[in-house]
Formats: C-alpha cells, sequence, structure tokens
C-alpha cells in the first residue's frame, strides 16, 4: 500500500506554540481548517483542534498552554492503512505528517478523505 507520501497534502497550516489562542483560532476560522499542527521550529509539538480552540476560557492563553500531545501523527513512509487506523483510534479526521520520528518535521496532513479515495481505487 502507498506511504502517506503520496497522498498527504503538503500545505499543513501549522501553528506556533507561541501564539494566543484567540489568533489561532481566528486563523482556522479563515482557512477553514478543523485541526492544525502546532509547532516550534517546525517540530511538532502537539495538535490543536476547532472545538478545543473554541471551547472559551482561554483569554490569554497560548496555544501550547491548551494544545493536545501529539500522540496521533504519521510519518511519511507510514502505509494509508495504518494512518487510518490511527485515525480511528485517536478519533481524528486528519494526522499531521512528520519526515520522522526523531526531528518531527512537519511535513503536511492526511485527511481520512485523502485515505478514503486512495482505498477506493
Amino acid at each position: 500500500m502507498k506511504p502517506v507520501s503520496e497522498v498527504m497534502r503538503r500545505d499543513a497550516v501549522g501553528i506556533e506554540g507561541t501564539e494566543a489562542v484567540s489568533t489561532a483560532l481566528e486563523l482556522m476560522k479563515n482557512t477553514g481548517i478543523s485541526i492544525a499542527p502546532v509547532v516550534s521550529g517546525g517540530r511538532l509539538i502537539g495538535l490543536l483542534t476547532m472545538e478545543r480552540a473554541a471551547r472559551g476560557g482561554y483569554s490569554g492563553k497560548t496555544v501550547r498552554e491548551v494544545m493536545l500531545r501529539p500522540d496521533a501523527f504519521a510519518e511519511e513512509d507510514t502505509g494509508i492503512e495504518d494512518a487510518a487506523q490511527r485515525m480511528v483510534r485517536s478519533g481524528l479526521s486528519r494526522l499531521p505528517v512528520v519526515n520522522n520520528s526523531r526531528e518531527m518535521k512537519v511535513t503536511g496532513i492526511i485527511t481520512s478523505t485523502g485515505i478514503m479515495k486512495e482505498l477506493k481505487k
């Protein structure tokens, strides 16, 4: 089966962990994304969902303070079937893709829609 690097979107919108939650929420609304990788120097440090950012009570908080830990991600050479299983386990419809688990540089994002299209072929 194909690796996620062949099906991922390379235009992932990353949010710096030092950004204010309100700024991140506005960015997510304006770009129409529901989940974003949280980065520090291009390295994945967490995930921010629209649901979490919009929850409220985060006035003055940074993204790093409210992000989810990056338990769910895929490496570029992860198979799409494995990525789909990670999505199911994590309850997410998108996973950030990193170059490798040591460097954790965000290189894209894989969506459940992208996986389903590939599996239908």
